[in-house]
């Protein structure tokens, strides 16, 4: 059984093994990866991790001027060049699916029913832990460091009014591939990836890790260098501190540290 994980990528070397080390180990077997334009190559990562597992790489599908939204570019080349997947669902690097009871994604799969087609799992978010600059040492765990969850409950007003849509309290999806591949009625949304078709099921067996902040320096340099995503849809550095309002107070110095004002920053999201 091909289980699949696909996901964009731009300059994720810092995180990149440990993200395709852990679903590795959950059980994952085939991983499509897609290089976004300007970033900087990551096939010395891929070529080591393709002696372990399934990698198809691509570094020439998202172009710089690409107007789609780039996780439905990507869906899209994959649905019309594979036909071998049974399941598959669009993971980011910063999210790692998280199982109840250290089942694996066969321990899952046993257990679903024929006729479930769709799984969909919420995020659990989780903050910098106070931490204003990276962690300086040579090749550090991004789920050891990041340990602070953030209750979504309390993004709900901002987020909703400085949004298009509440994003952080959704999820993500897991498709049987082939049942998505031919039925044609069915519609990939605005939403999507979080999820695809009208009837939602969502599994409270597990939820997704999304590492949204780590901390100030790297959610700055995200927002700096991911670039455009979609026209009608803006970042503010200011969001960090609604997700780390434990840091407030902290803001001088960030302001001083990075030479940064907190509160004009603005920058289109990837």
């Amino acid at each position: 059984m091909i289980k699949a994980i696909f996901t964009n990528i731009k300059d994720e070397h810092r995180y990149l093994e440990e993200w395709l080390e852990y679903h590795i180990r959950m059980g994952f077997n085939k991983f499509i990866l897609f290089e976004d334009a300007g970033s900087r190559s990551h096939l010395d990562i891929i070529n080591k991790y393709s002696k372990v597992t399934n990698i198809d790489f691509y570094d020439n599908i998202l172009k710089a001027d690409s107007v789609e939204l780039k996780d439905i570019t990507c869906f899209n080349y994959i649905l019309e060049n594979y036909n071998d997947i049974d399941w598959i669902i669009k993971l980011d690097p910063d999210e790692y699916l998280v199982l109840d009871n250290n089942m694996t994604i066969d321990d899952l799969l046993y257990n679903v029913n024929d006729d479930v087609n769709q799984i969909t799992y919420l995020w659990k978010l989780y903050n910098a832990c106070g931490l204003i600059e990276e962690p300086s040492h040579g090749k550090y765990s991004v789920v050891d460091t990041y340990i602070g969850d953030i209750d979504i409950s309390q993004l709900a007003d901002y987020f909703t009014t400085n949004t298009s849509k509440n994003e952080y309290e959704l999820g993500k999806s897991f498709l049987r591939y082939k049942w998505f591949l031919t039925n044609t009625n069915l519609h990939i949304s605005d939403g999507f990836p979080h999820y695809i078709i009208d009837s939602v099921i969502f599994f409270d067996n597990g939820h997704i890790n999304h590492y949204i902040t780590k901390s100030f320096e790297e959610f700055y340099n995200r927002l700096k260098n991911k670039g455009e995503y979609n026209k009608e849809f803006y970042r503010k550095i200011g969001d960090f501190f609604v997700l780390n309002p434990d840091m407030i107070e902290k803001i001088p110095e960030i302001e001083s540290k990075f030479d940064v004002d907190i509160f004009s920053f603005e920058t289109k999201i990837n």
